[in-house]
């Protein structure tokens, strides 16, 4: 499997899974028209029309962001309302909700109706004309910053950003006020941020302009010698909790409020103005199969009583101006915009250390070679930040299709289906993905001896952050367990062939 090339990269040989199929569905008069028309009505009028034709659809199939736990909650107050509607969930995370309703586009089968959604993915189901034009009647309830003028989506929750710090290890007196006070030498080696910092870059291009935040974040990384990290902001705010690190930079507010409850040593510092992630999105497909249905729901999101559970008992910045939030910022608010933020964080950052996940393009482009010289012609995967250039390559070459997936236990199944479809398969999973798709590995490698290709990233070595040396405590030996052959590339040179032979050697097992 290969990712950066410098530390290690490995190539893995195993088996594969099932592939189910869902038929595609018709439709008559597009979602959007249908909505548009409702709208046009009188107000008590459109009100019947709607909960008639809801009750008529009785279901809906909701792809959520958000985790189970908090997705349920909102769906029981839905049903309280209006129990006639059955709602079927997969709580998905944003990635996996991009993932599975684009996939299941290209096959021609619609099965979500609604989706929740993190707002820097939704430019990307606008463009490929994904999404249903629907403007709620509780959008004039809802907070500047969580609607957009198009009609595409409203916001169903935001979080803030705010400096977290440990109160043991740095005072009142002497906590950072603004982002620039970061830079002074007292926190040289004491910062933690997440590695994939997009959102705040992002706030902070609005604010000073791309130069002045670009140079920020460099100094950040070359000169204080930030700890870039790929964990969860939760996790990051109890590192600065336990005195692991002193602040984080990107703290959330609503991690900092729990964690303080609960009698933390740490404290926050609200920013003027607060920059405010892209809101958590809430949309209607554009092929949903039930659109009235779905619109009762999205309604009900964008309702007081939806807010209030969110805000009470979930600590999310809702999305209605009569809910106040549990921390209501005293200064200005600048909300990062959806449809302008998957553009500009795109942008390439000039700074190494803040990209040193990413595979450069002229690496990436050496796998995609292998690749076609072993005769790869189908490819599945869940894209992450390591793999992403070589993900862009595989969904724009006409010779390798690429399909996306929810989680990598799915793409297991996928690529084991396209080989009994008569394809030539590879897997690209991240190193994580790979324990995600341990049992699925290796019950077909096992028992079914299907050849399949997996590439993946060699994380945890020399040049890695501490944490991810879990990844090498468990890779090499989860392929060993499995009995499932390997190769480490450690240079450029050597991925071509290396790739081609591990083919080979998979394919050898038919013979």
């Amino acid at each position: 499997m290969l990712g950066r090339i410098g530390p290690n990269s490995k190539l893995v040989v195993l088996t594969v899974l099932y592939l189910s199929v869902a038929a595609p569905q018709s439709v008559g008069a597009t979602v959007e028209e249908t909505l548009t028309a409702l709208n046009a009505k009188p107000a008590e009028e459109r009100q019947k029309i709607l909960m008639e034709n809801a009750r008529k659809e009785g279901s809906i199939n909701f792809y959520a962001a958000t985790n189970l736990r908090d997705t349920q909650e909102i769906v029981a107050g839905f049903n309280k309302f209006y129990p006639f509607v059955k709602v079927g969930i997969s709580s998905l995370g944003g990635p996996g909700v991009l993932n599975k309703v684009t996939t299941e586009e290209r096959a021609g089968v619609t099965v979500a109706d609604v989706v929740t959604l993190t707002g820097g993915y939704v430019p990307e189901l606008i463009e490929k004309k994904m999404l249903a034009k629907y403007r709620s009647p509780m959008v004039p309830f809802v907070r500047k910053g969580f609607v957009d003028a198009e009609g595409y989506w409203p916001g169903v929750y935001a979080i803030g950003y705010t400096i977290i710090y440990n109160t043991r290890r740095v005072s009142q007196r002497e906590a950072p006020k603004r982002y620039e006070d970061l830079l002074q030498p007292r926190w040289k080696n004491n910062l933690i941020m997440d590695a994939e910092a997009h959102d705040l870059l992002a706030g902070l291009i609005d604010l000073w302009g791309e130069a002045k935040a670009t140079a920020f974040l460099r100094q950040l990384a070359q000169e204080q010698r930030v700890t870039l990290a790929r964990q969860s902001h939760t996790f990051m705010t109890q590192l600065v909790a336990t005195g692991e690190h002193d602040v984080i930079v990107d703290g959330y507010i609503h991690n900092a409020l729990a964690l303080k409850e609960k009698g933390a040593p740490i404290d926050y510092i609200v920013m003027n103005p607060t920059i405010v992630r892209p809101p958590s999105v809430i949309a209607i497909v554009a092929r949903a199969p039930h659109p009235y249905a779905a619109a009762l729901f999205l309604d009900y999101h964008l309702s007081k009583e939806a807010s209030e559970i969110m805000v009470k008992n979930q600590g999310r910045w809702a999305p209605r101006k009569d809910v106040p939030w549990t921390v209501e910022p005293q200064g200005d608010l600048h909300v990062v915009p959806a449809l302008q933020c998957g553009p500009k964080i795109r942008k390439p950052v000039a700074n190494k250390k803040l990209r040193r996940i990413w595979m450069k393009p002229e690496k990436a482009k050496l796998v995609v070679d292998g690749l076609k010289e072993a005769g790869v012609d189908f490819t599945a995967g869940v894209p992450d930040a390591q793999f992403i250039e070589v993900y862009k390559m595989l969904d724009a070459d006409p010779d390798i299709r690429y399909v996306g997936t929810a989680n990598e236990a799915e793409a297991v199944g996928v690529g084991f289906g396209a080989w009994f479809g008569g394809k030539k398969p590879a897997l690209m999973l991240a190193t994580s993905g790979l324990l995600v798709a341990t049992y699925h590995l290796a019950r077909i490698n096992i028992l079914h001896e299907v050849p399949l290709l997996v590439v993946i990233p060699y994380r945890g070595d020399i040049g890695d952050p501490r944490w991810m040396g879990l990844y090498k405590k468990t890779t090499e030996p989860g392929l060993n367990a499995m009995d499932i052959p390997y190769r480490v590339v450690s240079w450029p040179g050597d991925i071509v062939r290396t790739i081609k032979e591990c083919n080979e050697s998979a394919r050898a097992w038919l013979r």
